[in-house]
């Protein structure tokens, strides 16, 4: 799945000399969610489970177009979305006892 994450890049620059940007960000950004959406019904056994991942993927390639399109703010609003990003991350798992998970408990070794 990485693969085909970062093959987007590779069909984004090969389309874009052809067809030009917005049509190439689209035919590229299509195939890479249908790829890896179907290797993960595939994997998960289930096309509905594939479905969040289908939906993250397409929510995250059109906010990376729109940070695109801002140019001058790009950094700016790409910054944001990786701070938003971590700070639901240490949100959502902030009641997680990590050392539960191993089996061994909170006991000092």
């Amino acid at each position: 799945m990485g693969a085909a994450l970062a093959l987007f890049y590779l069909l984004l620059l090969s389309l874009t000399e052809q067809i030009g940007f917005v049509p190439a960000y689209l035919i590229a950004a299509l195939l890479t969610v249908s790829l890896v959406s179907g290797y993960s019904a595939a994997m998960l056994r289930d096309g509905k489970r594939a479905i969040p991942v289908a939906l993250l993927l397409s929510l995250l390639y059109g906010y990376l177009y729109f940070v695109l399109q801002l140019e001058d703010y790009a950094l700016l609003f790409g910054a944001f979305l990786l701070f938003a990003f971590l700070a639901f991350l240490m949100f959502a798992t902030r009641k997680i006892d990590w050392f539960e998970l191993d089996g061994r408990g909170r006991s000092a070794e």
